[in-house]
């Protein structure tokens, strides 16, 4: 991989990601759990430095928290 280059592995290994956190019984477990964790401390910045395709970040953004993602 040179720098700056999205290495092609990812491409297709994004479509996993999507499939998993897709709308579904667990995506919706997972990301209730982790706002309720977050509201419950208080927290209201988030920087998430694995988010892979961002589902998560966008999730709690729609909720008011400032989220940045980087992966």
């Amino acid at each position: 991989m040179r720098h700056g280059k999205i290495p092609d592995w990812y491409n297709k290994e994004s479509k996993r990601y999507d499939t998993f956190n897709e709308n579904t019984i667990n995506s919706r477990i997972t990301n209730s759990t982790i706002e309720k964790i977050l509201t419950k401390n208080k927290v209201n910045t988030v920087v998430d430095l694995t988010c892979g395709t961002c589902w998560q970040v966008f999730y709690l953004a729609k909720r008011g928290f400032t989220v940045t993602g980087s992966e």
